[in-house]
């Protein structure tokens, strides 16, 4: 018979929003959602819990206590995230981020996490929006830390799927004193200080004005939007940057790829007798760069949004995400002068 645990659950999804693509382009929103799931990640682990798993715009983890789970939540909304545009601008954003906390027994097999309180909480997490934890009352009758912000009783939501119903409570953090609206203004001002003209200073009230940049945008979106193409953000394109044994290779959309194994005729030569003769191949595919295992041993890669190791095995295929380690043939924390790191820039 197979053993359940009770745990708390954290779910977050990172609200991308229709036109998010469309303003920042495809690889900035890429570059916002990992930092933004870097950072749930690096919460959830503050407080006690595991990160069980990460989704291409969201995270999954588990707590065994309750209290633990909602501090971290309260942290990844109370929190913001720093955004590189390039080498020289950096803004703040908020984390428009939608959170469900559930409680209840779950099914833990080799790492994998099931249950009836997981597939709530994926359901639930369509019933919220972005700035708002919402929890169950499973997770509310265990709590005890009073909440910082006043819940709001949702009452039962019906789940299509699980065909049944669950009492729910809200927390906005988008009305916590006027904190959501705040944060908008500040990415407005910090982009339009780094790449227009500066925003006039009112004596009066300290507060900026909007330049003429901005007197005929309706909203954040067509703000930024207005602001990066001045800057000809669409002429840079990412580019990927690998260290080796103190040697750097570089692979963009122009080059075919990048080959490495104990073969000579690689274009990275990795002399170890655990590496294939043709171990890993690098390419840029989709507008995204990718690693393929082609040995008989694995390949091992930790991206820096994700503390967990991934391991490629036979044909594999895993996505590179901003930067991070590989390692052919051994885990990333038994490799020494063949480790990889990698960085993805825009150039």
């Amino acid at each position: 018979m197979l053993k359940t645990n009770e745990l708390a659950i954290l779910y977050a999804e990172v609200d991308c929003g229709p036109d998010m693509k469309n303003t920042l382009g495809e690889w900035m929103a890429a570059q916002r959602i990992n930092q933004m799931i870097s950072m749930m990640s690096e919460s959830i682990n503050k407080f006690g819990g595991i990160v069980s798993k990460t989704f291409d715009e969201g995270i999954l983890g588990t707590f065994i206590k309750v209290d633990a789970a909602y501090q971290a939540a309260d942290q990844i909304l109370s929190n913001q995230v720093t955004l590189d545009y390039d080498e020289t601008i950096t803004t703040t954003i908020p984390l428009d981020v939608r959170i469900v906390l559930n409680y209840g027994k779950m099914l833990v097999v080799a790492g994998n996490i099931s249950g009836d309180q997981l597939a709530e909480s994926m359901q639930l997490a369509s019933k919220t929006k972005a700035g708002t934890v919402l929890y169950t009352s499973n997770f509310a009758q265990k709590l005890k830390t009073k909440t910082k912000i006043k819940p709001k009783n949702l009452g039962k939501l019906k789940l299509e799927i699980l065909e049944n119903e669950v009492q729910a409570y809200q927390l906005d953090y988008g009305n916590e004193s006027g904190k959501k609206s705040s944060h908008k203004s500040e990415v407005k001002e910090e982009i339009s200080s780094s790449l227009a003209t500066p925003l006039p200073v009112s004596p009066k009230n300290n507060e900026s004005k909007p330049s003429e940049t901005f007197k005929k945008a309706d909203s954040k979106q067509e703000n930024i939007k207005t602001v990066l193409s001045d800057t000809k953000k669409e002429s840079l394109k990412p580019v990927l940057h690998i260290k080796i044994n103190n040697k750097t290779f570089i692979l963009d959309e122009t080059s075919s790829e990048i080959t490495l194994g104990r073969a000579p005729d690689n274009t990275i030569t990795v002399p170890l007798p655990y590496v294939s003769r043709k171990h890993l191949i690098i390419e840029y595919k989709d507008k995204e760069f990718v690693i393929t295992n082609t040995g008989a041993n694995r390949t091992y890669l930790k991206n820096s949004n994700n503390n967990k190791e991934t391991i490629c095995r036979d044909r594999e295929s895993e996505i590179l995400k901003q930067k991070g380690e590989i390692s052919l043939g051994c885990p990333i924390k038994e490799q020494n002068e063949y480790l990889i790191n990698f960085l993805i820039k825009m150039e």
